[in-house]
């Protein structure tokens, strides 16, 4: 097993400048945000708008701390 510390990661600003990522892996290793199968990322949202989009990818979000977030579907 292999630790994945967020704190040895880069941030990285999200498509839409709400936030920062940090990614933890990716497949294909080193694929940028056009081209990666799956992914898996810390993010830490600075502030409300709408997703940025990745056509394909499906997402599956989990909040780690804070007070939760709301959703709007539309």
């Amino acid at each position: 097993m292999r630790l994945l510390r967020a704190s040895d990661r880069t941030p990285t600003p999200w498509k839409n400048g709400g936030g920062v990522t940090w990614e933890l892996a990716a497949c294909p290793a080193g694929a940028g945000l056009e081209a990666f199968d799956w992914r898996i990322s810390i993010a830490q949202v600075a502030v409300g708008g709408p997703f940025s989009n990745f056509p394909r990818i499906d997402r599956i979000l989990t909040v780690l701390s804070g007070e939760g977030m709301a959703l709007d579907v539309i």
